[in-house]
C-alpha cells in the first residue's frame, strides 16, 4: 500500500496528465451543469468528466439497444473490480 502523501501524489499527477490528454478533444454536447463529454469512438458511449468543485469520471452509456447494453455491463463490471 502507499502512504496517504504516496497516493495524493499519484492522484494528482494522474488527474493533471488526465486533464492536459483530454483537453486535446472538444467536449460535446454540453450536458448541463461542469460535466465535459468526450467521445470514445464507440457509438453510444462516452467518458463524462466533471471538474469542478470535485473531480469525477462517469462512463456514461446509451446505447438504445438493451442487449448491447447488456452486453457492456459485465465488462464495465470486471473493469470497477480491477480498479478497486
Amino acid at each position: 500500500m502507499f502512504s496517504r502523501e504516496e497516493k495524493k501524489t499519484l492522484n494528482t499527477a494522474f488527474f493533471n496528465q488526465f486533464v492536459r490528454h483530454m483537453s486535446r478533444h472538444h467536449s460535446i454536447g454540453g450536458g448541463g451543469g461542469r460535466w465535459e463529454s468526450y467521445k470514445t469512438g464507440v457509438k453510444g458511449l462516452y467518458f463524462r468528466m466533471l471538474t469542478t468543485p470535485i473531480v469525477g469520471i462517469a462512463i456514461d452509456i446509451q446505447q438504445k439497444d438493451p442487449e448491447i447494453r447488456a452486453l457492456l455491463r459485465p465488462i464495465l463490471r470486471v473493469a470497477k473490480a480491477i480498479r478497486s
